[in-house]
């Protein structure tokens, strides 16, 4: 049990790094393509919502089928976590003066760990 715990977190570990990085990169992207920072990090993050479904699906939880009310309930806790990271990187910014991709790293922290537990809790209970 515990090592495949291990393992388990393992492959969350490394589908979230692909994760943020295809959050990071369409963040980038679009802020160098003059996109409002809303914008940008509404859009990044909600890319990698939906790939982060599928591979914390198939890859992380190994389910074979997709059900309907999982997707629901995972698009549902990922947009609380959305708002989250909003919230936080505007706090960061605004507040604190922070740098946008320092920002967006911190709160990546923040959204990965959280993430994770809502995932393993509500979504993939096992």
């Amino acid at each position: 049990m515990v090592i495949q715990m291990i393992f388990e977190l393992i492959r969350y570990g490394i589908c979230g790094l692909c994760t943020t990085g295809i959050n990071f990169f369409l963040f980038i992207l679009l802020r160098q393509w003059q996109f409002s920072l809303l914008s940008s990090n509404c859009i990044s993050i909600s890319c990698a919502i939906i790939f982060s479904f599928f591979v914390n699906h198939f890859l992380v939880f190994k389910q074979k089928e997709i059900h309907l009310n999982q997707f629901l309930l995972f698009i549902g806790l990922r947009l609380f976590c959305m708002v989250i990271e909003i919230i936080s990187m505007y706090i960061l910014i605004q507040g604190f003066h922070g740098s946008e991709t320092f920002s967006k790293g911190l709160c990546q922290i923040l959204v990965i760990g959280l993430n994770y537990i809502l995932n393993k809790e509500a979504v993939w209970k096992q």
